[in-house]
């Protein structure tokens, strides 16, 4: 499980080894066991939320603008910076605020991407880090958090104090439909907490 923490705008999320703490253009990466810093990156303008790769040496970082960019914790250096864009392959330039997470075996990037009035699940591949499936792009969902979940994942619409929406998604299609209530959470279903 991931440590995470939010702190005075600052998102700080750790991996065996590494802290990765976002402040807006600033990503600084640090020895967690030390707090020196490693690295310091300003690819992004406004990076707001990271993650660790647990299989791989990579973190990725998600800018509220329609921007990913990747880092090699070998090198600690910046792999790949993508453009978000559209099914039509056009700029997207939608807020991007949704949820984000590796899969399992570490081999594939799968963010949730507002294109409209909706969300797509977009899936990268984490050698060529290219996209290699979109799924929802011909639906009207709309989801905010994704987490690994056993052989799947949840994919989440919630809003704290009103409730929300419980999808798991095997990958391929959407299993089953839960409703939350105001006073439930998602993390009560989840492998990863964030």
């Amino acid at each position: 499980m991931k440590e995470v923490s939010v702190v005075g705008g600052k998102f700080t999320v750790h991996s065996e080894n590494f802290t990765a703490v976002t402040r807006g253009k600033t990503v600084q990466v640090l020895d967690k066991a030390t707090g020196q810093e490693m690295a310091k990156f300003n690819d992004l303008k406004y990076a707001y939320r990271a993650s660790f790769n647990l299989s791989r040496p990579i973190l990725a970082v998600k800018s509220t603008q329609p921007w990913l960019a990747f880092y090699s914790m070998e090198t600690m250096s910046l792999i790949r910076k993508i453009r978000i864009k559209t099914l039509s392959g056009e700029l997207n330039n939608n807020a991007q605020d949704g949820g984000f997470c590796f899969s399992s075996d570490g081999r594939h990037f799968l963010n949730l991407e507002t294109v409209n009035f909706s969300t797509h699940l977009v899936v990268y591949d984490c050698d060529a880090f290219e996209e290699t499936q979109r799924y929802f792009a011909e639906d009207s969902y709309n989801f905010n958090t994704i987490e690994r979940h056993g052989d799947g994942y949840l994919l989440a619409f919630f809003v704290a104090g009103v409730g929300g929406t419980l999808y798991f998604f095997d990958g391929q299609i959407v299993t089953k439909v839960r409703n939350l209530a105001a006073h439930e959470s998602i993390d009560a279903y989840s492998d990863v907490h964030y």
